[in-house]
């Protein structure tokens, strides 16, 4: 099998497809609101930063069509695991909103996201929107794409793609994510359960009273005093959030050897 050096206009393509899998599931990347031209200018220009840090570790490169499509696939899975993983945590606060939203009776009347380009609730929208301007404002994107780069000494092009703990870097995230997303919304639902057993010992006092009809507004006046009342602790959880997406991305490359 011939090959060509590291350098040349092949391993381009190659970073590029990792870049691309990569943008295609990264929270605030994969955005809707985001253009697909803007997307792609991102794309050309992530690639071209990130050659310098592919170019060393990169191994011989192959020239014919056959193998060189197969290492092609191969980097755009592994930018889509990136991404992936990111976003994972990063759902944590939409999860947190769909809680509370299903708590606070919001769910009713769903809304189109235009970060996820599907439909979600109220607050879980607002969490989402919250959680993105933070990750914005703390150079969390600069520190993702640092990983990225990263990424190229401990899975270098053409070199072993010994992925195993993305699986479980995948699952373990989810669960961080849940875990996240109940304590963002704990308050609100522990004081929605108190609101809630009250009116049912209202309702069997006083039985001409129809503790339903109180009920939803009751929780939706109450939970989002909750909310506003506890939006410092919350932004600091977000704020975290933020920061584990890049530490959770890091966790791919445990025991690969760079």
């Amino acid at each position: 099998m011939t090959v060509v050096a590291a350098g040349s206009f092949t391993l381009f393509w190659l970073v590029l497809a990792r870049v691309s899998g990569v943008i295609a599931t990264a929270p605030v990347l994969s955005s809707g609101t985001v253009p697909t031209m803007v997307r792609l200018v991102i794309a050309l220009g992530l690639t071209f930063a990130l050659l310098p840090a592919a170019s060393p570790t990169a191994g011989p490169i192959p020239q014919n069509f056959g193998p060189f499509a197969g290492l092609l696939l191969e980097q755009l899975a592994i930018g889509l695991v990136i991404g992936l993983v990111a976003r994972v945590i990063f759902s944590a606060a939409q999860i947190a909103g769909g809680i509370l939203d299903l708590q606070l009776g919001f769910a009713i009347g769903a809304l189109l996201n235009p970060l996820s380009s599907g439909t979600t609730t109220i607050l879980s929208n607002l969490f989402e929107l919250l959680l993105t301007v933070i990750y914005l404002v703390s150079g969390g994107l600069a520190l993702f794409v640092w990983d990225i780069g990263r990424s190229y000494r401990f899975l270098p092009i053409g070199g072993s793609a010994a992925f195993s703990a993305a699986a479980e870097t995948l699952m373990t995230g989810l669960d961080q994510a849940m875990l996240l997303a109940v304590v963002l919304a704990l308050p609100a639902l522990a004081v929605g359960l108190v609101v809630n057993v009250v009116l049912g010992l209202f309702g069997r006092a006083i039985p001409q009273m129809n503790p339903l009809q109180l009920a939803l507004p009751a929780q939706i006046i109450v939970g989002l005093g909750v909310l506003v009342v506890t939006l410092p602790h919350m932004l600091g959880i977000l704020s975290a959030v933020s920061q584990d997406v890049s530490v959770w991305v890091g966790r791919l490359w445990i025991g690969v050897t760079p």
